[in-house]
């Protein structure tokens, strides 16, 4: 379980982790990447409310979100993998290499190995499902923010 506070005078996150030990995370820059305009806005007002001081930039495909890596810094990117244009898997493979350090976090409806697989292979961080609990999504940004991977269970051998 992780239990977050809001610093808003130093814009820092304090994450108090299950083992109790207290850690902090500056508070990140997210893009959400998804072509379904209900879904993003959605996201993206809840990671607001997750992380009051975030920039939270938004792109409908893979092209508008490597046009908006152009002139912006991201800690994370929340993509969906299957969109028009270019899909998740392309764009983290092109984010990724130009951007080392990016970390991307898959949200998908498929449950699929096949995509979970080449979301790893293209360089992403993590894998989850579009219909897990806001507190599955809520661990996995945070342990992904930390420094770590988060694939939903049935997609760790990916």
């Amino acid at each position: 379980m992780v239990l977050a506070q809001y610093i808003c005078e130093v814009k820092e996150l304090n994450v108090m982790s299950e083992k109790g030990i207290q850690t902090q995370l500056k508070t990140p820059s997210i893009v959400v990447v998804d072509d379904h305009r209900v879904f993003r806005k959605s996201l993206v007002h809840r990671l607001k409310r997750i992380f009051s001081h975030s920039v939270v930039a938004e792109a409908k495909n893979g092209m508008e979100f490597l046009e908006l890596l152009k002139n912006n810094t991201y800690d994370l990117v929340l993509m969906d993998v299957k969109m028009p244009e270019m899909d998740g898997i392309e764009a983290t493979t092109r984010a990724i290499r130009a951007y080392p350090r990016l970390k991307v976090l898959a949200l998908s409806m498929y449950d699929d190995l096949e995509f979970s697989s080449a979301m790893k292979a293209a360089g992403a961080s993590g894998y989850i499902l579009k219909g897990g609990d806001q507190k599955e999504m809520k661990n996995a940004i945070f342990h992904i923010l930390r420094g770590g991977q988060y694939f939903s269970i049935k997609h760790i051998k990916a």
